[in-house]
């Protein structure tokens, strides 16, 4: 005998299903989620990444503005001590003059960059700041960092004149066809990056071709306490430059970047081992052009620790072996001279870091020479040859692929 169901049982089943109609939309719904996020997440990192490059092409197309005008590159400190970097120089070349106008007046009454108003400290400016870097968003310690960095090249500098005469014309922040051509001859064997400390050089003095040569990359901006080592200056590190009565830089033998290489703690955390001293220098200062603050070498990987000699302020501490570094998965953006921004891999060839024989992939090399070279191919592999504007590395190509991962890498070898 049929039976009809009864109002209510019909309303509890019509509920069932709407509650199984329900949790079936949220598990569909948290399933797409799932497989959707790390596409955005992606595509987020990627647009931050090209944001960040769009910045490089910017400053080097600055550069270029500047050496119109001026007939040679701007340098990476001025000559005076009183510490104004590149980024100052380049200022009305990408739209900031009023800016300028304030940092000359600071420069013409003696006052060091650190040591300047509100008004010039702390002011932030977008185009220096990737937008991949969390620590570069904010003004810390009463200034605004800065994520670009210029190419030192293939040398761990130590800051420092190089005669009185130039050391006075290098104090202004315009160039000098005459004096530039003089510093080229003079120097053509110091810092062999396309940007120099205390020294102009410019275009004519980038031998290896201007899409050859690295001009700018990225640094993490150091955060407070922070051990990591991509943004973390390790100091206090005789070992890695070999320190001793005439031994306070890369130019002297012994030097061993290795050392600085294997101080990243192995777990993967990326933070340096336990016990080593870190100082939270990296890009803290958008106007200062010495070295924490401004440069990089073409020695270590992208994406490597940082070491000095000695404590950040101390005469020491202008020796300095400064990595490339990002918040991009798996390399650096660089501008090269010519304005072309590239992506380069962390896994660059760097040639071997260590001191043993084969160390030295040229049999002109004898292992009591010094590590740092003034003339020649670089040591430091691919990378090493980027960041040389007169190493004569012909076998290096510039080219769109130069996303450039060669094996085995520097991180891999012993």
């Amino acid at each position: 005998m049929f039976v009809a169901n009864s109002p209510k049982q019909n309303d509890l089943r019509r509920d069932g299903f709407a509650l199984a109609d329900f949790l079936a939309v949220v598990a569909f719904a948290f399933l797409t989620l799932s497989l959707l996020t790390p596409t955005v997440l992606q595509s987020r990192a990627a647009a931050r990444r090209e944001q960040c490059a769009d910045a490089l092409k910017r400053l080097a197309l600055g550069v270029q503005a500047y050496h119109d005008a001026n007939g040679a590159h701007p340098i990476g400190q001025d000559g005076n001590d009183l510490d104004y970097g590149f980024r100052v120089a380049l200022l009305p070349y990408l739209g900031e003059t009023a800016t300028y106008g304030v940092a000359t007046r600071y420069r013409v009454d003696g006052v060091r960059f650190g040591e300047t108003g509100a008004d010039l400290r702390e002011k932030r400016f977008d185009f220096y700041a990737c937008p991949a870097d969390s620590g570069a968003q904010t003004v810390l310690n009463g200034c605004a960092p800065a994520s670009y960095v210029a190419c030192y090249g293939d040398y761990c500098p130590k800051v420092e004149p190089w005669n009185a005469e130039t050391y006075a014309e290098a104090a202004r922040f315009g160039a000098d066809k005459d004096v530039v051509a003089r510093n080229s001859r003079l120097f053509r064997n110091g810092s062999r990056g396309a940007i120099q400390p205390k020294i102009w050089s410019g275009v004519v003095d980038v031998l290896d071709g201007t899409s050859n040569t690295a001009l700018f990359s990225e640094t993490l901006v150091a955060v407070p306490n922070a051990r990591t080592f991509r943004n973390g200056l390790a100091v206090e590190r005789a070992d890695v430059f070999a320190a001793g009565p005439d031994r306070d830089s890369c130019e002297r033998p012994g030097f061993n970047p290795k050392i600085c290489l294997d101080l990243a703690a192995e777990d993967g955390s990326g933070v340096f081992l336990d016990g080593v001293v870190v100082d939270q220098a990296r890009g803290k200062r958008w106007g200062d052009g010495r070295l924490p603050f401004a440069a990089f070498s073409t020695i270590l990987p992208p994406n490597s620790p940082n070491c000095a000699l000695g404590q950040v302020g101390d005469d020491g501490a202008n020796v300095q072996l400064l990595s490339a570094s990002s918040a991009h998965s798996g390399g650096v953006n660089v501008a090269f001279v010519d304005g072309a921004v590239r992506f380069v891999s962390d896994e660059i060839d760097c040639g071997r870091l260590t001191l043993d024989e084969s160390f030295y992939l040229d049999e002109s090399f004898a292992p009591a020479e010094p590590r740092c070279v003034a003339s020649g191919k670089s040591p430091f592999g691919v990378w090493g040859a980027l960041g040389s504007r007169f190493g004569g590395e012909t076998d290096v190509l510039s080219n769109d692929n130069i996303t450039l991962v060669t094996t085995p890498s520097a991180r891999s070898l012993p």
